[in-house]
């Protein structure tokens, strides 16, 4: 863990010493711990395949991209609030696409395409695909925009953390032990050849 924020009721000191998370919970639901993982070694949890590629003789481009959420644990029925964001280079002057999930916009000012998905089945993928038209003015782009992603997975814990044991003291009742979660996009950006 690189970065926690934890709820004002853990006991901080033990936390630093211990690694331990030892708290007096407040009354009602409340984060306890909200943290960034910055490690190259994490999975990614949704598979974005895009492919965006530019004619300059026909002034024109092609454009699919496929999104699938990959990791998924056995309570979570889908992803949710999942969107792709293309930034398109100046040349792209209007767009052409069809998506069997979603809605998309595209605009003309700001070249930037939002691909909302919105809540996504598991094992299902959403595909994308059109053309582009170029400005025959300008030259053709010299490289392909990258691929932003956006999503949320609940009830997923893309770092592999867990909850291992749970103690309750002076309390005569056996608590249900658990980890609510959810993963949420950072910045997922893939890029094209």
């Amino acid at each position: 863990i690189d970065d926690a924020s934890l709820h004002p009721c853990v006991r901080y000191a033990r936390y630093e010493r211990d690694k331990v998370v030892s708290f007096i919970p407040p009354d009602g639901p409340f984060p306890l711990m909200q943290y960034i993982i910055r490690s190259a070694s994490m999975p990614l949890p949704v598979d974005v395949r895009p492919s965006i590629k530019f004619s300059a003789r026909d002034r024109s481009g092609e454009v699919r991209i496929i999104f699938a959420p990959v990791l998924m644990s056995a309570q979570t029925e889908h992803s949710e609030d999942c969107s792709i964001t293309i930034p398109f280079p100046v040349q792209v002057v209007s767009v052409s696409l069809s998506t069997d999930v979603g809605t998309i916009t595209f605009n003309p000012d700001t070249h930037v395409c939002l691909w909302h998905i919105g809540n996504l089945k598991r094992g299902r993928n959403a595909i994308l695909q059109g053309t582009v038209t170029l400005d025959p003015k300008l030259p053709c782009p010299e490289s392909t925009p990258p691929v932003q992603a956006a999503f949320r997975l609940p009830l997923v814990s893309a770092s592999g953390m867990s909850v291992t044991k749970l103690d309750i003291y002076n309390e005569n009742y056996k608590p249900f032990k658990g980890l609510k979660c959810t993963t949420i996009a950072g910045k997922y950006e893939f890029r094209t050849c």
